[in-house]
């Protein structure tokens, strides 16, 4: 038990560094830490599943050497989308609840419409102005993130949900392999 508490800490603060240093924006620790928990809890799960497989599944002594092969790139697969699917929950969590909540009201809130008040009656801008003008510099700073960094194409999308089923129809089947009773064979003594 103490083996795995200690394995899932030092998997957490390794997926935390990965979350705060890879990023080209700034995310506050708390939020990583958000995305490290999640990411490690479900990395922990596919290492059961991946031994679970791995005990009751005959496919390395099937195939040989090439059978442990696709063992190791199922699990490396998994393990890159784990890693994917973490940094998107913190990038979810940053803009829902996190340090970079400015941004998801620029998605929510529209930017009301200038109030036109005559200079005579106020000689301060009132708060509806500074609003919008908060939102116009959020809006421009982030008009500029995106110019800079390149769009995911549908290719992109379609390649990652196909890899997906692909992964788990080959989990599946290994698995369903796995739990069907061995063939019993007849030697001659």
């Amino acid at each position: 038990v103490i083996g795995a508490v200690v394995t899932f800490i030092v998997t957490t603060v390794l997926f935390a560094m990965i979350f705060k240093v890879l990023p080209d924006v700034h995310i506050d620790w708390r939020d990583v830490w958000v995305g490290a928990v999640i990411t490690s809890v479900l990395f922990s799960i596919g290492r059961l599943l991946i031994g679970f497989y791995l005990g009751n599944s005959s496919v390395a002594s099937t195939y040989g050497a090439a059978g442990s092969l696709i063992v190791l790139l199922i699990w490396v697969y998994y393990s890159a989308q784990i890693l994917f699917l973490g940094a998107e929950c913190t990038q979810a969590y940053t803009r829902l609840y996190g340090s970079r909540r400015e941004e998801r009201l620029l998605v929510t809130l529209p930017t009301p419409p200038p109030i036109q008040i005559p200079a005579e009656l106020t000689d301060e801008p009132s708060q509806s102005h500074e609003r919008a003008g908060v939102f116009a510099k959020l809006k421009q700073r982030r008009k500029q993130q995106r110019a800079n960094r390149p769009s995911r194409s549908h290719a992109d999308v379609l390649g990652t949900v196909l890899g997906w089923v692909i992964f788990a129809g080959i989990l599946l089947a290994g698995i369903l392999k796995g739990l069907r009773p061995a063939e019993k064979t007849h030697q001659k003594s």
